[in-house]
């Protein structure tokens, strides 16, 4: 049975094996997309502890992500910052043996709870506050950062692979909405072109709409999916189109959402976090990066394209590093010119040739 070790600074912790760990805090509070990214260290920590009660504390608005995760005991959803003090005096009474922060914030709230055994992201030089040493390696991709922390307490790995579980009733709304598809339409490809939290993220909406009536004249069918948030940008694309896509945005929930695309062929889209809902559904992805590093974010799957043309500037959002995480909304006089390199025609071309290896991939499988 693996040891925990010992605290390297201050008194040593009572725990000494896994054996003595009962209940687990996860702390997942952040975006919907490194929601995901902390998955296979959750599927890991179950693996590692299965007889042991976690618990996952999440914002209202990421929580959808881990709704239904059958390696979650209890899921709690904080509403805005008084909601999230109340949980937090609530779990402290709890007597959490392990405090595991899988986000930022997460990682600087582990601290709060001094009787647990702690680890999570180092963040800002955060490392001390930990039992064990987690390395800081931002080199690498979100999810193995996520996976080093949880083998910082002698968990291991259980796949990379995200996971999002929708239920029945969301797939049957799926199904339901893509009804709407032309029975002559030969495939579907699911398009996202938003980015609620990093505008510079984003494709062009002339790009988007020039991909999608050049997909749509070949018979392809095309729909837009995203959030509430995401409706006007949908309305642009649509007011620059010869003809017209399905518009989803705004009218499925996450997980409906997370059903639609994998019952998709193909799903393009930005750096955000239906990119990274289609890869953990295992829909092949062609991926739009411009600002951030496709080597923290990008989709691993062997059929899915990045389509990235670094710039000198690049990359100017960084990932972990607090306030600088944002410089890149604060330059002025960038005209995000690595998202507008990426051309309608390129997209187009990789969409093609993911559909051409999936019908191969089909042929082989019928012969």
């Amino acid at each position: 049975m693996p040891t925990l070790g010992t605290r390297r600074w201050g008194r040593n912790p009572s725990l000494r094996n896994t054996a003595d760990i009962r209940k687990i805090l996860v702390l997942q509070l952040c975006p919907i997309g490194d929601t995901l990214f902390g998955t296979p260290a959750v599927r890991a920590l179950r693996a590692g502890f299965p007889a042991a009660e976690i618990v996952d504390l999440c914002w209202t608005s990421n929580a959808a992500v881990m709704d239904g995760n059958p390696h979650v005991d209890r899921l709690l959803r904080a509403k805005g910052t008084a909601g999230l003090q109340r949980h937090l005096i609530q779990l402290q009474e709890e007597g959490f043996d392990l405090v595991v922060g899988l986000s930022h914030l997460g990682s600087y709230l582990a601290v709060t709870f001094p009787r647990a055994f702690r680890v999570g992201f180092v963040s800002q030089t955060l490392g001390w506050a930990y039992y064990r040493n987690v390395p800081d390696r931002r080199d690498q991709h979100a999810i193995d950062y996520c996976l080093d922390v949880v083998r910082a307490v002698g968990v291991q790995p259980r796949g990379r692979h995200m996971e999002i579980f929708p239920s029945q009733a969301d797939v049957e709304a799926a199904e339901r909405f893509l009804a709407q598809v032309d029975a002559g339409r030969t495939a579907v490809v699911a398009m996202h072109p938003g980015g609620q939290h990093h505008q510079m993220k984003r494709w062009p909406v002339e790009g988007f709409a020039a991909a999608a009536d050049a997909l749509l004249a070949s018979g392809i069918a095309v729909v837009l999916v995203g959030g509430r948030e995401d409706r006007s940008l949908a309305r642009e694309i649509m007011a620059l189109m010869r003809r017209q896509p399905l518009d989803a945005t705004g009218r499925l929930s996450l997980k409906e959402t997370a059903a639609l695309i994998a019952k998709c062929d193909v799903f393009v889209g930005n750096d955000s976090a239906p990119l990274h809902v289609a890869s953990a559904v295992g829909t092949p992805t062609v991926a739009l990066f411009g600002p951030s590093d496709p080597a923290n974010f990008a989709p691993f799957n062997p059929e899915d394209t990045v389509i990235h043309h670094p710039m000198a500037c690049s990359p100017c959002l960084h990932w972990l590093d607090g306030p600088t995480h944002y410089l890149g909304r604060l330059t002025p006089r960038c005209q995000r010119e690595c998202m507008r390199a990426i051309t309608p025609l390129a997209v187009t071309r990789a969409v093609m040739a993911q559909l051409e290896r999936h019908a191969t991939r089909r042929l082989e499988a019928s012969s």
